[in-house]
């Protein structure tokens, strides 16, 4: 009585077959696990890229800034309001500050928004930017660096802040250069922002 088996040909393609899905399976477990390892590493870190497009939005709709010279804050006024709901941008004219809070051990990155345009309704707001951050420093690159007078008329509006400004106040240049100090490092970057 003679069974049926498999032959020698279709146990080695079966074999190979397997040995293709375990590379398979092996290569995707290394990807994992190298993806799951970037995580963990960044995920005490600050977000730069999203910190830097935030400062790029605001110092290009800027009309003017006032750096403190402890690095500690920033205030900023032009038309780059943003909706608080939303977060889409409304081009309402805005006062703009960053501003490095101390809480504890911790240290915040706060942008904080108020509407200038009307002054019954300021709507004032603040988002955490990032935490780790101890300072920022924001430096003029070109030569068109123009003290400005803080009550500068403004699209028919006196733009006039209720924070006074500690530093001076700059009509923002063409380029700048920002640095922001951070529990992990530096983070400093050159923005066109005219």
């Amino acid at each position: 009585m003679r069974q049926r088996a498999f032959s020698l040909i279709e146990l080695l393609v079966a074999t190979a077959l397997s040995a293709v899905l375990m590379a398979a399976v092996l290569a995707i477990l290394t990807g994992v696990s190298r993806d799951r390892h970037r995580l963990t590493a960044t995920e005490s870190l600050p977000l730069p890229q999203a910190m830097i497009d935030r400062f790029q939005w605001d110092l290009t709709n800027a009309q003017t800034l006032s750096p403190s010279p402890d690095g500690r804050s920033l205030e900023l006024i032009g038309h780059g309001g943003i909706d608080s709901k939303t977060l889409a941008p409304n081009g309402r004219l805005v006062s703009v500050s960053y501003l490095v809070y101390q809480d504890g051990n911790v240290s915040c990155l706060v942008r904080e928004q108020k509407y200038l345009d009307d002054p019954v309704a300021p709507n004032p707001w603040r988002e955490l930017i990032s935490v780790g951050v101890t300072n920022l420093h924001i430096i003029a690159r070109s030569t068109d660096e123009v003290v400005a007078d803080p009550t500068e008329q403004t699209s028919g509006v006196v733009v006039m802040s209720a924070i006074r400004p500690k530093g001076p106040v700059l009509h923002v240049p063409e380029r700048v250069r920002l640095q922001i100090a951070t529990t992990t490092g530096i983070i400093d970057r050159e923005l066109w922002v005219r």
